[in-house]
């Protein structure tokens, strides 16, 4: 899953995160008909920048692979950067 901050998580280990580190913020902004109630109140800080990740704002990531490298293949990296307000890289 990816948040808001534009890093990426595994499902189970977001979650579990969440799930050790969050808060839940029911009392001070209700949702109002959301179709999982209580999905947009679970918050915690991302742990690797600190902007607050929202359960219910994760959004789904697909990952694939484009070639197998092995031991020893040089690898090339790209960084990617993403304006402020955008959800796409």
């Amino acid at each position: 899953r990816v948040g808001e901050c534009g890093h990426s998580f595994c499902l189970p280990c977001i979650l579990q995160y969440l799930q050790a580190h969050g808060k839940d913020t029911r009392a001070l902004a209700p949702p109002r008909g959301s179709p999982l109630p209580f999905a947009n109140t679970i918050t915690a800080p991302c742990p690797l920048c600190n902007s607050w990740l929202v359960m219910g704002k994760l959004r789904p990531l697909r990952a694939t692979p484009v070639r197998k490298y092995e031991v020893g293949n040089s690898v090339s990296l790209t960084l990617l950067r993403r304006r402020s307000g955008n959800p796409f890289v």
